[in-house]
């Protein structure tokens, strides 16, 4: 799953290049429910705030 990606410790620009990928979903309540899971991510908790919804 895309999101696997994104919390893993793959290098970050993958991990950016994922999230870019969970942007792109659209259906806005599956995009929110995934970037719900990016709250507590040191790298992504601010990204994910201020996507969500």
């Amino acid at each position: 799953m895309i999101s696997e990606i994104v919390l893993s410790k793959e290098d970050i620009d993958i991990r950016h290049n994922a999230y870019s990928g969970v942007l792109r979903i659209n259906n806005e309540l599956d995009k929110n429910n995934i970037l719900k899971l990016f709250l507590d991510d040191s790298d992504f908790s601010s990204f994910a705030k201020k996507d969500i919804s």
